[in-house]
Parts: structure tokens; sequence; C-alpha cells
């Protein structure tokens, strides 16, 4: 049997995705995190404006419970959710609209809350009014960053307090919950320490 064309050229560009997410999960492994991982089909990104769904499955990275990395051909972004009733407080928009920033609400995740050059106000005020209980805030980096940049945008997650699946806020005396983040110390930024790791 002979292999058609379009499938080595289809093979060679997933073996080198699967090497990005695989080298990006062994880095985050080495610096503690927790990471689940799998391929997903139905992927949507927003390409000039416009959502283009991808019926290819991608390699998606769940860190710590905290926030999704998707290692897609056309960008890598990471994902997370916030309580509506606590989004105003807790969203760095600061940080986040130089990288693709993106915000929804989880049920509509299809319309999107953000439009750039969006005020912070602005932005707010539609959160409010959109009736959603969860808002998912995402970012990205076209083509391929380096893995540094992507730790700094994920210890950006971290700090705002993300979560990928529902649930309650955690009470700041449930010792349970708060050890089931694996000890992150926000005090020591895991971009510094990958520094070391990279440089090796």
């Amino acid at each position: 049997m002979k292999i058609p064309k379009n499938v080595n050229v289809v093979n060679d560009s997933y073996r080198t995705l699967s090497e990005r997410a695989i080298m990006l999960r062994n880095t985050l492994e080495k610096l503690g995190y927790n990471v689940e991982w799998g391929y997903y089909d139905r992927h949507t990104v927003t390409v000039n404006g416009d959502n283009f769904l991808e019926y290819y499955p991608i390699p998606v990275l769940t860190v710590n419970g905290i926030c999704d990395i998707a290692v897609d051909f056309l960008q890598v972004s990471i994902d997370g959710k916030l309580f509506a009733a606590e989004f105003e407080e807790k969203l760095d928009f600061a940080k986040l609209k130089s990288h693709g920033f993106e915000c929804y609400g989880v049920e509509n995740y299809l319309e999107s809350l953000y439009v750039p050059g969006m005020s912070f106000e602005e932005l707010v005020q539609i959160v409010r009014a959109c009736g959603e209980s969860e808002i998912g805030v995402a970012a990205a980096f076209e083509g391929e960053p380096l893995t540094k940049e992507i730790l700094e945008l994920m210890q950006v997650f971290i700090s705002m307090g993300t979560h990928t699946e529902a649930h309650s806020p955690i009470d700041e005396g449930d010792e349970t919950e708060k050890n089931a983040l694996n000890g992150i110390d926000e005090s020591t930024p895991a971009f510094q320490v990958a520094d070391a790791l990279l440089n090796e």
C-alpha cells in the first residue's frame, strides 16, 4: 500500500504539533504543575473577526484545573473561566488585551462579549447584562511562541484565579480545595523558575 502524499503532509504536521505539546507538558510537569492532556476537535478560533471551526483535533493541556492551553497550527491560546460576579475584580484587562484577548459567556460561547478597542468599563457593563454566571477568558500568541512567553501569560491566569470546570469559588478556609491547586505560590512566578530550566 502506498501512503498518499496528503496523508504524509498531515502526519508530518501533526508530528510537529505533538512534539510542541509534549515539550510544553514536560516543562510544566518539571515545574511541578499537574497536567492533563488530550486531543480535541471542533475548536473555534477567531480569524480576522470571524469564527473558524477546526474540524481536526488539537492537543489541549489542562493545568492544575486553572486553565487550558491549546496548541494549534495557527496559535497557542490559553483559556480560563471567571465567575461573572468576580469578573470586574479579577480580570487583568491591561495584561490580556495585547494578546488576542477574547471574552465570552460559557453557555453561549460563540458570541463574543469583547470587541477590540472596547474599554474595560464597557466590557464590564456587557458582562453584567449578558446573564451568564461564568465568563470565559482567552488570550493567544500567533504562530509558535517561546515556552517562556506561554508561561508568563499562564501566570496572569493563575493570578486571576481562573478555573476550567464549573465549581463554587474556593472558600478561604477550605484547606482541601486550596491544596488541590498543588501549592502554587504566586510570589514565585512560574516563568522565573522556567528561565533557569530553559537555560540549563
